[in-house]
């Protein structure tokens, strides 16, 4: 096995265009707004109920809550995305 170095700008750049490939994918809404629903939410995170539950519960995704409602910031998913969880 070879050892190969890369520059740090490389993998800047790499993660850059990771992050606007998974903006610009069908994972993100089309929609004007900067907040999605429950539903929403976990076709981007591409989970269960009971997870999106628990993301909540552990303060992993951020929420405002109106009514019975749950509304989570796109920006805060992108975030949970590309770090993992």
């Amino acid at each position: 096995m070879s050892l190969v170095l890369v520059p740090e700008e490389w993998l800047n750049a790499l993660k850059q265009d990771i992050i606007a490939e998974i903006r610009s994918s069908k994972r993100i809404p089309s929609t004007t707004s900067s907040h999605v629903k429950s539903a929403e939410a976990m076709k981007m995170l591409q989970c269960s109920e009971t997870k999106l539950a628990s993301l909540r519960a552990s303060g992993k995704l951020p929420f405002t809550q109106v009514g019975r409602t749950y509304y989570y910031k796109i920006e805060d998913i992108e975030k949970l995305l590309t770090g993992g969880y």
